[in-house]
């Protein structure tokens, strides 16, 4: 009898345990710890914004609905990492140099979460 309260007791713990298995969305002001374009200016933030993973080359972007807009996360979080993945994100829109040419604009992600 004292097996099958120690049974139910762990059975009840796994249960509990694999009802939190999603990771929850990062806060909007949530830091991703993004080391790369931290020389830049933040020019625009970006909040609640629809847009489409897309692959090119090697470099994750993101892609506006309409097509128009693309940009470059610093570094886009694995389990999006998957093209034509809808998403809705936050993002500080980072400073392009003058002389620069970028097939995206560089930003940080503040939140991203699937559509």
């Amino acid at each position: 009898m004292h097996l099958t309260s120690i049974y139910s007791v762990a059975m009840f713990g796994l249960l509990i345990s694999f009802s939190g298995c999603q990771k929850p969305l990062p806060a909007q002001n949530s830091d991703f710890r993004q080391n790369c374009y931290q020389d830049r200016k933040v020019m625009d933030k970006l909040n609640d914004q629809k847009g489409i993973i897309q692959k090119w080359e090697e470099l994750w972007l993101i892609v506006s609905e309409d097509g128009t807009q693309k940009w470059q996360p610093c570094e886009l979080p694995r389990e999006f990492q998957m093209e034509k993945t809808m998403v809705v994100f936050s993002a500080d829109v980072m400073q392009i140099y003058p002389a620069e040419r970028r097939v995206a604009s560089p930003i940080h992600l503040r939140a991203i979460k699937k559509k």
